[in-house]
């Protein structure tokens, strides 16, 4: 079976951490979901679809690469989890977003596509060494 690298960016990865540091069963529960929702990601990489994986709707597109969200669910809270595919061999989780809504903050998505596109930059380069 083939692996994806799965890569956490530092926003991802602090939240990661404060979710493990809490006492909270609701996010314990959450925690739970994200870990078997990342085994999933990185047992299935680009062929993860719906209703785990979503391509971001509108022009949220740099260097044919799409920004997408991890939905995880409990009986109590959503997560929007920002990530994007990269050339088929990493996956890199940006940042959550509690599912408050149906409709996306402009904002943070707009904000979030910039992270992306500085970490597509990134391995770009890293690629051409």
């Amino acid at each position: 079976m083939f692996f994806i690298k799965i890569i956490f960016d530092k926003t991802f990865e602090k939240f990661l951490k404060d979710l493990q540091k809490s006492t909270r069963t609701e996010d314990k529960e959450i925690l739970a979901e994200i870990i078997m929702a990342l085994n999933t990601l990185r047992d299935y990489g680009e062929q993860l679809t719906e209703p785990l994986s979503k391509n971001l709707k509108g022009n949220y597109k740099y260097n044919g690469i799409s920004l997408k969200e991890l939905r995880i669910f409990t009986k109590s809270i959503g997560y929007r989890i920002f990530y994007f595919n990269f050339k088929g061999k990493t996956s890199v989780l940006l940042q959550p977003e509690e599912k408050k809504t149906q409709k996306l903050n402009n904002k943070i998505i707009n904000n979030v596509f910039k992270k992306m596109k500085e970490w597509i930059d990134f391995l770009e380069e890293e690629e051409d060494k």
